[in-house]
């Protein structure tokens, strides 16, 4: 079945490093999630946050090809690095086919040249200080991880420095915007 099929994900690692990784998958039928180490020679511990999930109402995601949104190399959207305590703000809502009523985005985002330990938050313009995605970089390696970021009522998405400092680049991947179901209550109706 459609449900049991389900597509893959791979998150890679390395030995003895901690990582963070965001997956958006089905479950089965039963509820259930896979989770395979495809490495026979270690043993992989792992810890799962549910950040949310899919119902029969709320939003509705649509996906796109990676459109990059923010460069902070550039100047495209923000620019400079990211430094403990700095926080810089980019429109989302109304660019790159992203609808104005918006409510979240799909961010595929680089980290760029970090300092060891380097922390940020991706947060709505809004949004208490401690709410959002956090993006981790154990090591001074450049890294890439998936965000999914409220959008504020300003359409924007915010982006906080943690600790270290690192030049962000993020690519939009896709949107959720609210669903709207109507219904036609069949004993509201008058038969002549």
């Amino acid at each position: 079945s459609l449900h049991d099929a389900l597509p893959i994900y791979v998150v890679s690692y390395r030995a003895n490093a901690r990582i963070s990784s965001s997956v958006i998958t089905a479950s089965r039928r039963d509820g259930t999630i896979v989770i395979k180490n495809v490495n026979t020679v270690s043993a992989v511990q792992v810890t799962i946050d549910i950040n949310g999930w899919y119902g029969t109402s709320g939003l509705g995601h649509t996906g796109t090809k990676p459109k990059r949104i923010l460069d902070t190399t550039t100047g495209l959207g923000a620019s400079g690095r990211v430094t403990s305590g700095r926080s810089v703000s980019f429109a989302v809502a109304n660019q790159l086919g992203i609808p104005v009523n918006a409510k979240a985005v799909a961010l595929q985002v680089l980290a760029l040249d970090p300092d060891t330990g380097t922390a940020a938050r991706f947060k709505s313009t809004t949004a208490v200080a401690s709410s959002g995605y956090q993006v981790s970089v154990p090591t001074a390696a450049s890294m890439a991880q998936y965000v999914v970021a409220p959008v504020g009522a300003n359409g924007k998405v915010s982006l906080t420095g943690l600790t270290g400092s690192s030049n962000f680049r993020a690519d939009v991947v896709g949107w959720w915007t609210p669903v709207t179901t109507h219904y036609v209550v069949a004993s509201a109706l008058s038969v002549p």
